[in-house]
């Protein structure tokens, strides 16, 4: 199973008014829309470095997410692996999530990961607000010091069909600028 995504820029740059009055716009949009909204959280992503592979050559990522859910003093911690893109249109791969749990913490998973050769690369922070809807999950992202973007995301086989209503469904409302750098690659200046 794929994980079919497409991010659009809201904002781009580094005012933090923007970035939220974009951020509120986009949420009270999907609200109109009929989302249900279905969490709000601050991931603190830790990307990690492959000893001996270079992620940036393989189009591969290998990360840490710690979350905090905002209201419901919820936490937990969990690892992903996300495969090479497949797709041109979007940021379409395969992702593998393994939860680690609340007992967890983001410091036993950087030693245990340092133990084995990987390096600690870079921290992405972002406050995310999901929705559900048309059987997508809809994130509004705020990034500080970056800007504020819609993903949006569908899980399945058929890539063509996910790309297809993701995209369709951005275009629809008003969300044209498709950006399929990472946020990482977005934080360093790259090229996707």
């Amino acid at each position: 199973m794929y994980e079919i995504e497409a991010k659009a820029v809201l904002f781009l740059g580094t005012s933090e008014t923007s970035i939220r009055e974009a951020a509120r716009e986009a949420r009270e949009k999907l609200i109109s829309l009929g989302a249900r909204e279905r969490d709000h959280r601050v991931q603190t992503d830790l990307y990690l470095e492959h000893p001996s592979l270079d992620y940036r050559l393989t189009d591969e990522a290998f990360r840490i997410r710690c979350q905090e859910w905002r209201g419901e003093g919820r936490e937990n911690i969990e690892l992903t692996y996300k495969g090479p893109r497949i797709s041109e249109r979007t940021k379409t791969r395969i992702e593998h999530e393994l939860p680690l749990g609340p007992e967890a913490s983001r410091e036993e998973a950087l030693t245990l990961f340092g133990s084995l050769g990987f390096n600690f690369s870079r921290e992405v922070v972002k406050e995310r607000w999901t929705f559900d809807h048309r059987e997508m999950a809809l994130c509004v992202d705020v990034v500080p010091g970056l800007g504020a973007f819609m993903e949006a995301e569908v899980m399945g086989d058929d890539i063509e069909d996910g790309e297809g209503r993701i995209l369709t469904f951005l275009g629809e409302n008003g969300w044209k600028d498709i950006e399929n750098r990472s946020y990482v690659e977005l934080l360093e200046g790259g090229q996707s």
